[in-house]
């Protein structure tokens, strides 16, 4: 039965075809005869069928009443309800066909203009745009001759590096630490003193005695430099050691105190400070076998001192006193008696 079914609907769909393209001959025939009372009121009948089948969506029925009603008098109107029909049932060749035959009609202007805007869409929707033509292609494009290859770069020889030598500057800190003019040096001292076996520390009437070596000393200084290069300087020392024991009596105590003054002579160039001195003074000794005297003290020194920091100098020194010998008078010679101290200075 379903067989029946489709074979009916192929054949009135063929029929449909048959009759669109019967219609565009019938349009021009109808205009010299004109359809008959009976055959008007049939076309309507078909009309108004194929109208209520179309609103209750059974479109192959309003396929049939449409077909019928233009069968027996052409419209643009049937034809409408045709195509619309043919498209709502997916038969897109059948559809196109009647959009078609609507748009070449000679009462297409009779369709109401929201059906003809229809027709137009779905015509346009429908069937599909020409293939574009190709474009033709650009002739070929001669290729440029290949560039020669530009000349190498000349290869520089760089000049040979100029190394700048410079010294660096001295800093505000290092400048502060150099010796300056009008400085203060206050200082303590200590070491040692090789008091000579022909001294004349002896008082009158007393044994002449040499002393155990070595004396030691401690004392302290005070100098002040109004030139970075030039000063003077005082000093006080104490020493102490002992008389040598003789086969007629015994060894004993022996104190030493020493005063002089220097003038110095210093190269005030960097923190590392030589110098020199020269000066005078008195050398005193005292114990219970010679007694107590004191003998002009000549000296000559050399030495150094670091400027260790902003306040502190340590330093050495290397000295040789010079004391009137054994007898008693400046004919009778000079004692020599080496010194070796170290001292600490509070730079003011």
């Amino acid at each position: 039965m379903s067989i029946g079914r489709h074979v009916g609907s192929a054949a009135r769909w063929a029929a449909c075809l048959l009759l669109i393209v019967a219609t565009r001959g019938a349009h021009a025939q109808g205009a010299d005869k004109g359809p008959t009372k009976s055959e008007r009121v049939a076309a309507r009948d078909a009309y108004d069928k194929g109208t209520k089948a179309f609103d209750k969506k059974d479109y192959l029925k309003a396929l049939d009443s449409f077909v019928k009603a233009n069968a027996l008098i052409p419209s643009v109107q049937a034809l409408y309800w045709i195509a619309q029909a043919q498209d709502k049932l997916g038969r897109t060749e059948a559809a196109v066909e009647a959009y078609e035959a609507i748009t070449s009609r000679a009462d297409f202007s009779k369709l109401s203009p929201d059906k003809a805007a229809v027709v137009r869409e779905r015509l346009a929707s429908l069937k599909p745009p020409p293939a574009p033509e190709p474009e033709p292609l650009p002739p070929p494009v001669a290729e440029p001759p290949p560039a020669e290859p530009p000349p190498p770069p000349p290869v520089l020889v760089p000049p040979p590096p100029v190394h700048h030598v410079s010294e660096p500057p001295s800093g505000p800190s290092n400048g502060r630490l150099l010796p300056r003019r009008h400085a203060v040096e206050l200082g303590v001292m200590g070491g040692v003193l090789l008091v000579s076996d022909s001294n004349n520390l002896v008082s009158g009437g007393r044994e002449q005695r040499s002393f155990e070596l070595p004396v030691w000393q401690i004392g302290a200084r005070v100098a002040y430099f109004p030139l970075k290069a030039l000063g003077v300087e005082v000093e006080y020392a104490h020493g102490f050691s002992r008389a040598e024991r003789l086969s007629t009596s015994p060894s004993a105590p022996a104190d030493f105190n020493a005063v002089r003054g220097h003038v110095i002579g210093q190269l005030p160039s960097s923190r590392f400070v030589p110098f020199a001195l020269l000066g005078a003074g008195i050398l005193h000794g005292t114990s219970k076998p010679t007694g107590s005297d004191a003998d002009l003290l000549l000296e000559a020194g050399l030495g150094a001192k670091v400027m260790a920091t902003k306040l502190l100098a340590p330093r050495i020194d290397f000295r040789l006193g010079m004391t009137q010998k054994q007898g008693g008078t400046l004919a009778d010679g000079l004692a020599f008696h080496p010194e070796v101290l170290l001292g600490l200075a509070l730079r003011l």
